[in-house]
């Protein structure tokens, strides 16, 4: 990530100061993304979860429990994808959500990537980032073992095979956090026996 002045020219090409233009684009909070208000507490939620705990490394998990939620109240046109991201400082297999095509994606925040943390994204807009970051989403490159283990499991089986790692405990915690209430999380989550992730791969 290189540095640029508030009053530097964008780099985009726009001819505006970095202040005027792409610095509002990135620098958002959750409140400023157009976004329905269940999707954004959900998300929210979950941003919170990683903050609060320092949850490094929980895209695979992240991700599932995401989809879930937001299927569970409503929404459709949902994918959870699994692929290799590269962005200014490296490559590594990851796990997010797209809805209607856009990246939802918390996890990448706190990444098993050296301690590197990087701006979240909310249907693709960086989340309190004053600087520019480029992500690639699916790039062509094969996963390691654990990516791919994890693409040929259903997110139901993902979740609960974990439970002894509190996998079944962070669900609920997220859901929680929410306003969602579960009457049986495991019976939830056994309703997504069939849903697996989309290999991206572009």
């Amino acid at each position: 990530m290189g540095s640029i002045g508030r009053n530097d020219r964008c780099p985009c090409g726009s001819g505006l100061k970095y202040k005027q233009c792409c610095l509002k684009k990135n620098n958002l909070t959750f409140n400023e993304i157009e976004s329905d208000d269940n999707m954004r507490i959900i998300v929210k939620s979950t941003y919170d979860f990683i903050k609060e705990n320092k949850f490094e490394g929980g895209c695979h998990l992240t991700s599932a429990i995401m989809y879930i939620l937001l299927t569970e109240v409503g929404f459709t046109d949902l994918e959870v994808k699994t692929g290799v991201v590269e962005n200014d400082e490296g490559r590594f297999d990851h796990s997010w959500v797209e809805y209607q095509g856009k990246k939802i994606d918390m996890a990448i925040m706190n990444t098993l990537q050296d301690g590197f943390k990087y701006p979240p994204v909310f249907l693709d807009k960086l989340i309190g980032s004053s600087e520019l970051m480029e992500y690639k989403y699916g790039i062509d490159m094969e996963l390691d073992s654990d990516a791919l283990r994890v693409l040929n499991q259903s997110l139901s089986d993902y979740i609960l095979d974990g439970e002894s790692q509190n996998t079944v405990l962070i669900f609920k915690d997220i859901a929680k956090r929410s306003g969602i209430e579960l009457s049986d999380a495991k019976e939830t989550l056994r309703k997504y026996s069939g849903t697996y992730r989309v290999l991206e791969r572009k």
